[in-house]
């Protein structure tokens, strides 16, 4: 009698749609990504909010504008599903993507070996190189006048490791580099030493208020804060490829590279960055 019962009761939460809450969870335990965004209807991007051209964050209306905002509208145009957009920094974008709070990140993202242990890269969309800006009244002309001298970097960020291997190309820093994993920009100080910052703004701030003697950054960042007052070293270096990127083993990034293939041959790719006064 007492099975009866139970037999009854299951029933019941069958009917009143209890038990297929949970079938349905361990059913999407067994999707794949692409399945999963599918189903949610929804695919959560990250975007920078502070670099002009590719990702700015209008402080009025919320809205991303540039051409890695286009791109991510477009993804989820391509997919059929609603974008969500977050706000990522460099420091934060591959947790989010590892620990399931995104789906993809479009976000002056350069693959490095380093990175792709953590995350899936798509096939780049953007070239881009590194420099350092100095003030103008510094007198700095070359990598040389670094030398004893204080730069901002952000956090993880390719550029403080790149500063370093141009230097030592350049036969300017004599000490061993490491390799990049096991390099601490505020452990080094052969040469140079470096301030570390959030965000790009801090870094810029600190250029402007002479707390550093230079800021080393993207091509595409430097360009974002330039200014009459502030001017290039010669020599950009270390060239980067932006890419896309999602969780390890996610079945989105062959659909991504599908779509980058498509957009570069047809001239999408070109006509975005020609739009935002970006060089391909």
């Amino acid at each position: 009698m007492k099975g009866f019962w139970c037999a009854l009761a299951a029933a019941a939460l069958w009917c009143s749609g209890t038990l297929p809450a949970t079938a349905g969870a361990a059913e999407a335990q067994n999707e794949s990504h692409l399945e999963q965004i599918t189903h949610r209807g929804v695919i959560r991007i990250g975007l920078k909010k502070d670099v002009e051209g590719f990702s700015l964050k209008d402080p009025t209306t919320g809205e991303y504008i540039g051409f890695e905002a286009d791109l991510a509208g477009m993804v989820a145009k391509k997919l059929g599903v609603t974008p969500e957009f977050t706000t990522v920094t460099p420091a934060t974008r591959i947790d989010l993507l590892r620990t399931d709070n995104l789906d993809l990140v479009i976000a002056n993202f350069t693959i490095t070996p380093q990175r792709q242990s953590q995350v899936d890269f798509s096939i780049p969309y953007f070239n881009d190189r590194l420099g350092v800006m100095v003030n103008r009244d510094s007198g700095f002309k070359v990598l040389r006048d670094l030398i004893g001298k204080k730069v901002a970097v952000v956090r993880s960020t390719t550029a403080p490791y790149a500063l370093i291997k141009k230097l030592a190309a350049d036969q300017i820093v004599t000490t061993d580099v490491p390799e990049e994993q096991n390099f601490d920009p505020l452990s080094w100080t052969d040469s140079v030493t470096f301030a570390v910052y959030d965000y790009y703004s801090g870094a810029v701030e600190a250029l402007e208020n002479k707390q550093v003697d230079a800021f080393c950054a993207d091509q595409t960042q430097l360009e974002s804060h330039r200014k009459s007052t502030r001017v290039y070293l010669k020599d950009f270096f270390g060239g980067e490829e932006f890419a896309m990127a999602t969780r390890k083993g996610s079945d989105l990034i062959a659909e991504l590279n599908k779509l980058l293939e498509q957009w570069q041959e047809d001239g999408t790719i070109a006509e975005l960055l020609m739009q935002y006064g970006l060089e391909p």
